[in-house]
């Protein structure tokens, strides 16, 4: 078995679990090193999966279409730039926000060929676009939840995530096996292993984007 697939393997069965930190680890370390393009696209696919949803919440918010269906186009012409966003995004949609965020940040490593970047960006990307699914399917199935965050009573949520509700954990389950079943269906374990260097360069990154906190 070689490394990349074990580490596919690894993120199967953390998904399964759901268990972020092995989560987190094995997408980075699954990720690092595949070209830049296929990275990309898997932080594309993975956010466009939740497009549909954020525009039943914010219909005339029309702009983001292009920018999921074509992120580089999008940053050709904008960069990272974004029109404001309605007052006050639901929590799912904050996270998908983010996410666009991300990408549109991935592809500004890629032109400035700060290609080691590349992966923490996407890999946040993929992260809070899954927490987005998860979290709508929680706030569908707990209505109270939703409507104490509208009003801002955080001490009713507090301390809550998807992960605390059936219907949230299942959906963030089965969204992380749609990114293990993108990552072997584009045979991302077929790419050349890291030699020595290479993963030292990637345990290095890995340890940065950790101090982040898995943000950007």
């Amino acid at each position: 078995m070689t490394a990349r697939k074990e580490r596919l393997r690894e993120l199967a069965e953390a998904s399964s679990a759901c268990d972020r930190a092995r989560i987190d680890a094995s997408l980075f370390r699954a990720l690092y090193g595949l070209p830049a393009d296929m990275q990309l696209e898997l932080a594309r696919v993975t956010i466009a999966r939740f497009l549909p949803i954020f525009l039943t919440h914010y219909p005339d918010v029309t702009w983001v279409v292009p920018l999921v269906e074509d992120p580089e186009a999008y940053y050709r012409e904008h960069e990272q730039g974004m029109p404001l966003w309605p007052e006050m995004l639901l929590c799912a949609d904050a996270s998908f926000d983010f996410a666009l965020c991300a990408l549109l940040r991935a592809w500004s490593y890629v032109d400035k060929n700060e290609l080691p970047r590349v992966t923490p960006a996407c890999c946040t990307a993929v992260i809070w676009a899954i927490g987005a699914r998860a979290t709508n399917a929680w706030h569908a199935d707990e209505p109270e939840v939703r409507a104490a965050f509208v009003r801002r009573d955080r001490g009713a949520f507090a301390g809550l995530t998807e992960d605390d509700n059936a219907a949230g954990r299942a959906v963030k389950q089965r969204e992380w096996l749609l990114v293990v079943d993108w990552l072997e269906a584009h045979a991302a374990d077929d790419y050349p292993e890291l030699d020595e260097a290479g993963r030292a360069e990637r345990d290095r990154w890995f340890e940065w984007w950790m101090d982040r906190e898995c943000l950007l």
